[in-house]
């Protein structure tokens, strides 16, 4: 099992400019995160997958389940509404070929006490896969999944109720087939909001009132979907923690 830090730039083709303008455009690449996801609310509802997170608990305080009934797959169409039990992990599905797609993925969480790091361990199964990045055409760049955190009560209205982890992220393809870990720490420059910026603030204020956490993909824009272009993929979950 390979545990390591994975960093990544959702811009590569951005290597020319300055580091300020490569990060500022690459986070600019969120702003619309919201209306595209309020799109995927509508398709979704005909083709699989969840239109928003169920009202429910976590089954534990200070845990995040591994039940593949406890997490959700959402706006994503013709996805089933929650992954399937794995026997080398925790829950798995498979990459859809078009018109299907995977965005989020989310199960309930609440803390009762600060922790210090986020830990996810997984393995991507795939042969000759194509991974599509572009279910937006508007998006650039390779095909990626990034950590999510999500405040309680978030309509997707509210630019920091939702934060992805930055620059901490996978790249599909890059190291598949073998375990990996990534651990990301819980500190405000380590996560953006929805414009792509950090604010250790409103990052606290999310902290302090968690009720979602999971994983999104996506390209330059972190959750505007991924999917199959040809070949076979499966993610696998096998451990995620917040300690």
């Amino acid at each position: 099992m390979n545990v390591r830090w994975i960093q990544m730039n959702p811009r590569k083709e951005l290597n020319d400019a300055s580091t300020s303008e490569r990060k500022g455009a690459s986070r600019q690449r969120l702003i619309t995160a919201s209306l595209f996801a309020t799109i995927f609310l509508l398709s979704a509802c005909g083709g699989g997958g969840g239109s928003q997170p169920p009202a429910m608990q976590p089954q534990v305080l200070d845990a995040v389940s591994l039940q593949p009934s406890q997490w959700h797959i959402l706006y994503s169409p013709d996805m089933p509404a929650s992954p399937v039990p794995a026997s080398d992990g925790a829950w798995s599905f498979d990459f859809p070929g078009p018109p299907g797609s995977v965005h989020y993925l989310e199960t309930p969480y609440h803390a009762t006490t600060q922790h210090q790091f986020l830990t996810i361990t997984f393995k991507v199964a795939s042969t000759d896969p194509v991974y599509n990045g572009q279910v937006d055409p508007t998006s650039e760049g390779p095909a990626t999944f990034h950590l999510l955190l999500e405040r309680q009560g978030d309509n997707l209205s509210d630019v920091n109720a939702r934060w992805w982890s930055y620059p901490i992220g996978y790249v599909l393809g890059s190291e598949d087939n073998t375990a990996i870990t990534l651990t990301v720490p819980l500190t405000a420059d380590s996560w953006i909001n929805v414009d792509g910026n950090e604010n250790p603030a409103e990052f606290e204020k999310t902290l302090q009132n968690l009720g979602s956490v999971g994983l999104t993909f996506g390209s330059s824009f972190f959750g505007h979907g991924v999917n199959l272009l040809g070949g076979k993929a499966r993610f696998t979950l096998i451990n995620y923690r917040i300690w």
